[in-house]
């Protein structure tokens, strides 16, 4: 039951989606239950989850690196246009 509810809650598809609850049960079946034939696989998944996690969070640190990447070039650009019109100096 533990590791249904665990998969439920793990799967984006899912209505009641929610990654920490779902390590939540894995962790409890880990723990409760050492001796049941889900607990390997309860291990691998919560592995997988957490290296989803990571990923997920690398993800979003890029992608605000970029965005700020991104505002730099565009100031950059902005001073560059500013420049060329600004008579040579004599």
């Amino acid at each position: 039951m533990l590791f249904r509810l665990a998969a439920i809650h793990l799967s984006p598809e899912s209505p009641v989606y929610d990654p920490r609850t779902g390590k939540g049960y894995l962790d409890r079946l880990i723990a409760d239950h050492p001796e049941s034939s889900l607990t390997e696989p309860a291990r691998l998944l919560r592995d997988l989850q957490g290296r989803i996690d990571a990923l997920e969070q690398q993800d979003q640190e890029q992608r605000e690196r970029l965005a700020d990447l991104a505002e730099r070039l565009e100031a950059l650009k902005r001073i560059d246009l500013e420049r060329s019109r600004e008579p040579p100096p004599r």
